[in-house]
């Protein structure tokens, strides 16, 4: 069961901070999550410099939302020290987002001992839908480095 593992969103983050995930230029290292339960989960990120247009976020930084939303549901499913990797990613941009955070809403649609499936709704800071995505992670286990 995934709550024996990550019981709350602060330790997942802590766990995610710990193994420098959420610190990581991928997730902007200005990120958090807000909601964890059995199906879904929120995470919200604050945009850097470099992932504005005008202001705004591009559709870029959307994706990265999403994609990072698809990553926590999953690695709050598996065990610490498991990973898992994006395999495939469906993404439908709706409008432009005002400016500010986008946060990720993922719920679990599939979760297998190979595949973990996630629907990703975008939304910007007003709460409005601007993205919509579909994505498949598979799940790495975390593997002993062999002596060389």
């Amino acid at each position: 069961m995934p709550d024996e593992h990550f019981s709350s969103a602060a330790a997942l983050e802590a766990y995610l901070h710990e193994r420098g995930i959420l610190a990581s230029r991928h997730l902007g290292g200005n990120a958090s999550i807000e909601l964890l339960s059995a199906g879904s989960c929120r995470f919200r990120r604050w945009p850097g410099e470099g992932e504005l247009r005008l202001g705004i976020p591009t559709g870029p930084t959307m994706f990265l939302t999403a994609d990072a939303a698809a990553l926590v549901m999953a690695l709050s499913r598996l065990a610490p020290g498991s990973g898992a990797v994006t395999s495939s990613a469906t993404i439908t941009f709706l409008r432009r987002p005002t400016a500010g955070p986008l946060a990720g809403e993922a719920t679990l649609l599939k979760f297998g001992p190979r595949l973990v499936v996630s629907d990703i709704r975008v939304t910007d800071q007003a709460e409005t839908e601007v993205a919509h995505a579909l994505i498949s992670c598979v799940p790495t286990l975390a593997r002993p480095v062999p002596d060389q």
